[in-house]
């Protein structure tokens, strides 16, 4: 009895003992895992202003270089900015501290706390605005150690990147233009998805100037008299993503749409359109610079297509049952306009 006694003792010691050693690693493991977490907070705060910045900053590169008045201290440091933009690289000089500026606003101070030395401590001098005449890269450069209470002692050196073609006039007025498109025919079609966007989006504008959205608000006109909403969209119905090729790749008539995923792809624009509506609120600011009542009434997306897409029976098919069922389901009038050729 006695002995039994001291054993069972002895196993309570060693189950205490064990215990406590697993819980040790578990509240190590939760912590390295939070550590984690948090590191990867600071990534996605991080990437996410750059992105909206480079965007900004493409927006307003039309502005000032249009020579439309210029109202903010970015603006006026862009302009210098643009002045030089075919004559030498100043990207690296001035870029760097407009960076700084406009993406400031949009981070989240706690969310990079992390960060050694906080927001100042990310370094954007590696960034170049305009160095090429037509470029806006942003990089983001900064060290985060990782916190895990004392149980590891790491420094990460993390370098994110934002990059988009900046909507110059002298630029976007040669944009089809043979020497602009990479190894390809001289199609806009050959452009970049957002340089393509913007180049539409300007057409659309150009129609219709007095209903002109000020950029920034994903919405591109809206007509007050009637609460018309419209957004412009672009896709290539022509490349491998959403049709199928049969023949040399020169003919509309070699190729098949990939249904699902053209209905999947102009679905993520009818989200993004509603969102857009939804965030305006109860204004809109237009391009002429004038705060107007936003009463949504009328709701138009337009979806830019090649031109060759136009009488082809089995992509035209496709379009016809996208108006008819996005109609049914929000209400939103489907529009496809076919412009330049992408073959």
């Amino acid at each position: 009895m006695f002995i039994r006694r001291l054993i069972t003792q002895k196993n309570e010691g060693l189950y205490t003992v064990e215990g406590a050693l697993t819980i040790v690693i578990f509240t190590a493991l939760i912590m390295m895992l939070l550590s984690i977490i948090m590191i990867i907070e600071t990534e996605v705060e991080v990437q996410s202003a750059i992105n909206q910045t480079a965007l900004q900053l493409s927006q307003y590169s039309y502005a000032v270089g249009n020579e439309v008045d210029i109202t903010t201290s970015e603006e006026t440091t862009l302009k210098g900015i643009i002045q030089n933009a075919k004559r030498e690289a100043v990207g690296f000089t001035m870029g760097s501290a407009l960076c700084e500026m406009l993406i400031r606003d949009r981070v989240d101070e706690k969310a990079v706390s992390q960060i050694d030395g906080g927001f100042f401590g990310i370094d954007f001098s590696f960034s170049n605005i305009l160095g090429d005449g037509k470029t806006i890269t942003i990089i983001a450069i900064y060290k985060i150690n990782v916190n895990t209470f004392g149980l590891v002692d790491k420094t990460l050196n993390i370098c994110q990147k934002a990059q988009t073609v900046a909507w110059l006039p002298y630029y976007a007025d040669t944009l089809a233009s043979p020497d602009l498109a990479q190894g390809g025919n001289g199609s806009i079609w050959n452009e970049t998805n957002f340089a393509r966007g913007q180049y539409f989006v300007r057409e659309e504008k150009e129609k219709s100037r007095e209903c002109s959205v000020e950029p920034g608000q994903g919405i591109d006109l809206y007509y007050k008299s009637s609460g018309k909403v419209v957004e412009v969209y672009s896709l290539n119905v022509f490349d491998s993503s959403y049709s199928y090729n049969d023949g040399d790749l020169s003919k509309a008539s070699d190729y098949s749409p990939n249904e699902e995923s053209i209905k999947k792809q102009i679905n993520r624009y009818v989200k993004e359109y509603k969102k857009d509506i939804s965030d305006c609120g109860s204004s809109i600011t237009m391009e002429s610079g004038a705060e107007e009542k936003f009463s949504p009434k009328e709701k138009e997306l337009i979806i830019i297509v090649p031109s060759e897409a136009k009488g082809q029976e089995a992509f035209e098919s496709v379009f016809d049952n996208l108006k008819s069922e996005i109609k049914s389901k929000s209400g939103i009038d489907l529009k496809i306009v076919f412009s330049e050729d992408a073959l």
